[in-house]
Protein backbone atom coordinates (compact mmCIF):
# COMPACT_ATOMS: atom_id res chain seq x y z
CA UNK A 1 0.00 0.00 0.00
CA UNK A 2 3.00 2.68 0.91
CA UNK A 3 3.97 2.25 -2.76
CA UNK A 4 0.60 3.10 -4.05
CA UNK A 5 0.80 6.28 -1.85
CA UNK A 6 4.47 7.14 -3.57
CA UNK A 7 3.49 6.99 -6.94
CA UNK A 8 0.59 9.17 -6.73
CA UNK A 9 0.45 12.83 -7.62
CA UNK A 10 2.49 14.82 -4.60
CA UNK A 11 1.20 18.22 -2.61
CA UNK A 12 2.78 20.39 -0.06
CA UNK A 13 1.95 20.68 3.50
CA UNK A 14 3.68 22.31 6.65
CA UNK A 15 4.71 19.69 9.28
CA UNK A 16 5.95 21.05 12.73
CA UNK A 17 6.93 24.37 10.80
CA UNK A 18 8.96 22.66 7.71
CA UNK A 19 7.32 22.25 4.50
CA UNK A 20 6.94 18.21 3.48
CA UNK A 21 5.84 16.65 0.71
CA UNK A 22 3.01 14.01 0.48
CA UNK A 23 0.67 12.06 -1.69
CA UNK A 24 -2.44 13.80 -2.94
CA UNK A 25 -5.47 12.28 -1.27
CA UNK A 26 -3.36 11.17 2.01
CA UNK A 27 -5.07 10.54 4.99
CA UNK A 28 -3.23 11.79 8.74
CA UNK A 29 -3.41 8.29 9.57
CA UNK A 30 -1.43 7.92 6.72
CA UNK A 31 1.14 10.06 7.45
CA UNK A 32 1.65 9.17 10.80
CA UNK A 33 2.39 5.94 9.38
CA UNK A 34 4.51 7.46 6.96
CA UNK A 35 6.77 8.73 9.60
CA UNK A 36 6.73 5.68 11.87
CA UNK A 37 4.72 7.73 14.42
CA UNK A 38 1.73 5.94 16.61
CA UNK A 39 -1.20 7.57 16.73
CA UNK A 40 -2.28 6.66 20.14
CA UNK A 41 1.24 8.61 21.63
CA UNK A 42 0.50 11.90 19.11
CA UNK A 43 -1.76 15.34 19.23
CA UNK A 44 -2.32 16.44 15.82
CA UNK A 45 -3.15 20.49 15.55
CA UNK A 46 -3.89 21.03 12.03
CA UNK A 47 -4.89 24.78 11.01
CA UNK A 48 -4.67 26.15 14.64
CA UNK A 49 -7.72 23.20 15.70
CA UNK A 50 -6.64 20.33 17.45
CA UNK A 51 -7.55 16.77 16.09
CA UNK A 52 -9.43 14.08 17.85
CA UNK A 53 -8.01 11.06 16.70
CA UNK A 54 -11.23 8.93 15.92
CA UNK A 55 -11.25 11.78 12.80
CA UNK A 56 -7.19 10.62 12.10
CA UNK A 57 -8.53 8.37 9.24
CA UNK A 58 -11.03 10.50 7.34
CA UNK A 59 -9.25 13.82 7.61
CA UNK A 60 -7.81 13.86 4.12
CA UNK A 61 -4.86 16.46 3.78
CA UNK A 62 -5.18 19.07 1.24
CA UNK A 63 -2.47 20.84 0.00
CA UNK A 64 -1.00 24.11 2.40
CA UNK A 65 -2.75 22.64 5.35
CA UNK A 66 -0.11 23.34 8.81
CA UNK A 67 0.46 20.47 10.58
CA UNK A 68 2.03 20.67 14.23
CA UNK A 69 2.48 17.29 15.54
CA UNK A 70 3.47 16.88 19.53
CA UNK A 71 4.49 13.55 20.66
CA UNK A 72 4.67 12.71 24.49
CA UNK A 73 7.24 10.82 26.05
CA UNK A 74 7.29 9.52 29.17
CA UNK A 75 10.27 9.73 31.86
CA UNK A 76 11.34 10.88 35.18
Amino acid sequence: MRRLWKRAARMKIICNGKEQEVAAGCTLLHLLADLQLDPDTVVVECDKKIISRADYEGLVLTAGQDLELIRFVGGG
